[in-house]
């Protein structure tokens, strides 16, 4: 069995755009809804069986560009959802937003709407899924930066050898082979 994750393509922004806690509240909700930007083409390096991808738009219109047949869209695949670390009328980068939230998720503040056992359980349950239904297959997946490093971890604990970096760029692949 081989597992491709690939990140969608990139959403042109600002990360440097200061807003306040309800700015990126803001935030969130556009980037959930718009779509990537295929600046290159992309490659899914190889053949696969079947694909499967997130059903926010960014991440469903990469897959339809790299894969010919049909996509499995599933909002299991979604990135891990951000939320404000804390409210505020201070106007903060974005990228500092996006940084306090993920340390915010890591040790288990309540303000993230998903912790990170909840992160972990979705991410297992999938690849329960997947290797139950298709354990001869080539499978692609196509989903988001974070979420892909949660899959990657949890496909080396299942024997898989790959790797993805800390930030995978969009459109790219990575592959992972038992």
């Amino acid at each position: 069995m081989r597992v491709g994750l690939t990140r969608h393509f990139l959403v042109p922004h600002r990360l440097s755009e200061a807003v306040d806690s309800e700015g990126f509240t803001k935030w969130i909700a556009w980037y959930d809804d718009v779509a990537g930007n295929a600046l290159r083409a992309a490659s899914s390096n190889g053949s696969w069986d079947l694909c499967y991808s997130s059903d926010l738009r960014r991440a469903h219109e990469t897959a339809t560009a790299i894969y010919s047949g049909p996509v499995e869209r599933t909002e299991i695949l979604r990135e891990v959802p951000f939320g404000p670390a804390f409210r505020s009328s201070a106007r903060i980068p974005l990228y500092i937003w996006q940084m306090l939230a993920r340390i915010g998720w890591y040790l288990g503040h309540s303000a993230q709407p998903e912790s990170r056992t909840n992160s972990r359980n979705r991410v297992a349950e999938f690849l329960d899924m997947l290797c139950a239904r298709h354990p001869d297959q080539n499978v692609l997946i196509v989903s988001h930066g974070f979420l892909m490093q949660l899959l990657a971890r949890e496909l080396r604990r299942r024997g898989f050898r790959g790797s993805v970096p800390v930030r995978p760029r969009g459109g790219e692949t990575y592959v992972f082979e038992r």
